[in-house]
């Protein structure tokens, strides 16, 4: 007599995440999956931005300790280096803090969101300070700005 013997399938005690990619309906679950994730992981990447951005300027902090204390010829001057310090210190963490937190708070829905005057338009996170007017007026016509003694 013959068996009767179930299709084979060698793959499977290997890969039993197998069955879940042949479904197309799987595909999309996880397409719509990384669509709700999106606003998440940018105001999650957004927080990262403010985090490296503190880092950076703390470690400059730091690193012009020694410079800062060369200048200070006597101990009121040190007092006074070491309270600006502690005190540009805070402003940093502050900022920060609240530029996070307006990160993550961007994603809730409208009246759960801090009114903090945010329009919730999109925008550019990375931003370079404007140039004045009298430097775009030296770029366009260089030399013009100059005058004889």
């Amino acid at each position: 007599m013959t068996e009767r013997q179930p299709p084979s399938t060698p793959m499977l005690p290997f890969f039993p995440w197998i069955g879940f990619v042949n479904s197309p309906n799987n595909w999309a679950l996880m397409r719509q999956s990384a669509v709700a994730a999106e606003p998440v992981m940018r105001n999650a990447a957004r927080a990262q931005l403010e985090m490296s951005s503190l880092v950076g300027t703390r470690l400059r902090a730091w690193a012009a300790i020694p410079e800062t204390v060369a200048r200070c010829r006597t101990p009121m001057d040190l007092m006074q280096a070491q309270v600006a310090f502690w005190q540009s210190a805070a402003r940093d963490y502050s900022a920060v803090t609240q530029h996070v937190v307006g990160a993550f708070t961007s994603g809730l829905p409208g009246p759960m969101r801090a009114a903090d005057g945010e329009t919730g338009e999109p925008r550019d996170f990375l931003t370079f300070p404007e140039a004045t007017v009298d430097e775009t007026e030296e770029r366009r016509r260089p030399g013009t700005s100059r005058r004889a003694a």
